[in-house]
């Protein structure tokens, strides 16, 4: 057996290469090629986690919803019916509180108005179904005269032709003194046609005369009572509808829709979850679509109302969801008022 003899390291007969080797790792040691890839990979990773860890805390240490900016809207209303006379104000019009929005009357002027309207219904409808009637009735009539015009034309054309016949003896007399006589009876049924749609258009003309005519001098005497009797608006604000214009507006229907100057609120759908975290009095942090931030406080609670019928979880989602009414902190009215219309994000941390 070979015997091997220790040597150190760098000592052997080829120690000059060896210790060049040996500086030349030393010289390099510590130095290791980066691994781009796995870099990216990881930051990935950590930009995902972060995104689900911010989701999962924002739902769960959060309450949040979105809602609009609107302003509180005032309906006026009667209890009982009435016959407006006129209206004072218009739409889009800019009312005080205590101006006179209309004049109207009740009692037995209301049933004296509905009365004239029905039978002014009862009018139009008779004078419209009689005045399409004659108008069928004329067209009818022009299209035979046409149909009769064309067979008259052709008619004179074979008279004419019969006579030259007759003339040279090709035909016989009777049958020119046959095509002659219907001639005769086509010309005299044209005319009697003529003077029926001359006579029918007459008829119509003095129809819409005497119809406009009965509009035009027939009214309600509602404007001659002297029992007036005027609505004051209970609110300020922008008006945004009324009723027609003279009308019966019955009881308990709408008559004006008021945006009221004061009253601008937040109406935001939240989770019904979010019961648990929130009462009426909570104080709500309030970010507006432009970035501006507020602050609200939770002034009602509008819980949905669900049907008995069979419903996906989608539509489930969205009917259990629950409508918080949302008012300005004071001093923030100004701003909530310059940004009706506006969406908004409703945030309220659950644990500070």
């Amino acid at each position: 057996m070979k015997d091997f003899k220790y040597t150190k390291h760098g000592d052997s007969s080829e120690s000059g290469k060896s210790v060049k080797t040996t500086k030349y790792m030393q010289k390099f040691k510590g130095r290791r090629r980066v691994n781009i890839s796995r870099l990216i990979y990881a930051f990935i990773l950590l930009a995902i986690s972060a995104v689900i860890l911010v989701y999962i805390a924002n739902k769960l240490l959060y309450v949040n919803g979105k809602g609009v900016v609107i302003s509180d809207k005032y309906i006026v209303r009667l209890n009982h019916d009435i016959a407006v006379k006129d209206y004072w104000v218009s739409i889009d019009e800019r009312i005080m509180k205590g101006d006179t929005l209309l004049s109207y009357q009740t009692g037995e002027q209301v049933k004296e108005q509905k009365s004239f309207r029905k039978d002014k219904i009862a009018r139009i409808n008779s004078y419209h179904k009689i005045k399409n009637d004659l108008e069928k009735d004329i067209n009818l009539k022009r299209i035979k005269k046409r149909h009769y015009l064309r067979l008259k034309t052709n008619k004179i054309r074979l008279v004419n032709r019969l006579k030259k016949e007759v003339y040279l003896d090709v035909s016989k007399r009777q049958r020119l003194e046959k095509s002659q006589q219907e001639y005769i009876d086509l010309d005299a049924y044209i005319k009697f046609l003529s003077e029926e749609i001359a006579y029918l258009d007459g008829y119509l003309k003095n129809h819409k005369s005497n119809y406009l005519f009965a509009s035009n001098n027939t009214s309600s005497s509602l404007s001659n009572l002297s029992d007036i009797k005027y609505l004051i608006s209970p609110v300020a604000g922008k008006l945004l509808s009324r009723g027609r214009t003279p009308s019966i507006i019955d009881k308990n229907d709408e008559i004006f829709e008021i945006n009221k100057d004061e009253g601008v609120v937040i109406i935001a759908n939240i989770s019904q979850s979010s019961l648990n975290h929130v009462s009426i009095g909570t104080e709500l942090s309030i970010k507006f679509s432009d970035g501006t931030k507020s602050r609200g406080i939770l002034k009602e609670i509008i819980e949905p109302h669900l049907v008995d019928e069979i419903i996906n979880t989608k539509q489930l989602d969205e009917m259990t969801k629950i409508q918080f009414k949302i008012i300005p902190v004071d001093g923030e009215e100004i701003v909530w008022s310059s940004r009706i219309g506006f969406t908004v994000k409703i945030s309220k941390s659950i644990i500070f």
